[in-house]
C-alpha cells in the first residue's frame, strides 16, 4: 500500500487522488438481493476502504461478529492470519 502512495516506480501502479484505498474491508449489508446475505449482516470483501460499497454476493464472506470482533477478520482471522 505504502508504494502506491507516491508517484515512484513501484511493483503497482500509484493511487489516483480521491480513489479509495485498496485492502479489505469489512461491513454491514444495508441492502441485499442475494440469497444467503441478509440486510444486518456482516461482510468481508477486498473492494477498498469506502463509506458504501455494492458487492457482487460471490465476491462476499459473510463473517460472525458474536465470533470475534469485526476487526480480527482483517487480521489473525483474515488473508493475513490463520
Amino acid at each position: 500500500m505504502r508504494g502506491r502512495m507516491s508517484a515512484a516506480k513501484s511493483y503497482a501502479a500509484p493511487y489516483e487522488l480521491g480513489e479509495p484505498m485498496q485492502g479489505g474491508a469489512v461491513g454491514e449489508v444495508v441492502a441485499s438481493n442475494a440469497e444467503g446475505i441478509a440486510v444486518g449482516d456482516h461482510v468481508l470483501h477486498f473492494l477498498g476502504w469506502r463509506e458504501y460499497a455494492a458487492v457482487d454476493a460471490k465476491s462476499a464472506v459473510k463473517v460472525d461478529p458474536d465470533a470475534a470482533p469485526l476487526s480480527t477478520y482483517l487480521g489473525v482471522l483474515g488473508m493475513t492470519g490463520l
